[in-house]
Formats: structure tokens, sequence, C-alpha cells
């Protein structure tokens, strides 16, 4: 009966592939849950900077979120009554380079523009 044997020695070795792959997603989800946290501690951050803030990125938060959707750079410049010029963009791009970078409260859907996390979740 060396069939049974190998079916047996398949499924042991299957079951012990089942249990490395449920421990990989275990700590896969774990880690997604931690960057979710580190993600929603960025938002609350930023969120708990008041609305009259003279903070730039407080102000092109606001903009993003009035819109509901992301926005092109000259339209954030125009809301923030902000001129048109190259070196305006550049310091907008600046700005919220190292919070895309981080993946935390803005994001670049397209070239010049730019959106919020918290909007792309709720898509």
């Amino acid at each position: 009966m060396p069939y049974i044997r190998t079916i047996r020695a398949l499924i042991v070795e299957k079951e012990a592939e089942i249990a490395r792959l449920e421990a990989e997603l275990s700590a896969a989800r774990a880690y997604v849950r931690l960057l979710e946290n580190r993600l929603n501690a960025a938002g609350k951050r930023l969120q708990e900077l008041p609305e009259e803030s003279d903070d730039p990125i407080v102000a092109v938060r606001r903009v993003i979120l009035e819109a509901g959707q992301p926005v092109f750079i000259d339209d954030i410049l125009v809301a923030l009554g902000r001129p048109m010029t190259r070196d305006s963009r550049e310091q907008i791009r600046r700005l919220l380079l190292p919070w895309i970078r981080r993946g935390e409260v803005f994001t670049r859907p397209r070239p010049s523009m730019f959106g919020l996390t918290e909007l792309e979740r709720h898509r």
C-alpha cells in the first residue's frame, strides 16, 4: 500500500504548507493594521490643527476636502489666493511631497494633482 503512504505524506506536506501560509497571512494582516494605524494617526494629527491655522498644509487639505476629490495644483493655488508661478507651484509640491512619500494624508494620483488618503479610502 505505498499508494496510501504517498497520499498521507502529501496530506502532511500540504497541511504544513497551509500552516505556513496562514502564518504569512496573519503577519500580512498585522502589517496592514499597523499601516492603517499610522495613516489614521497622521490624519488625526493634521485634523487636530485648528481650521483657522495659518499652516499651509491645513489650507491645502481644506481645499481638497471641499472639492471632495483630487485637485490640480493650479486650482489649489487659485483657492489659496497665490499667484500661478513656477515658484508657487514648486512650494506646494515641496510642502506635500514628504506626506506623499510616506503615504500619509496626501496622495498624488496624477502629475500636478493632489488628493487625500481619507477620500481615497471612502471610494
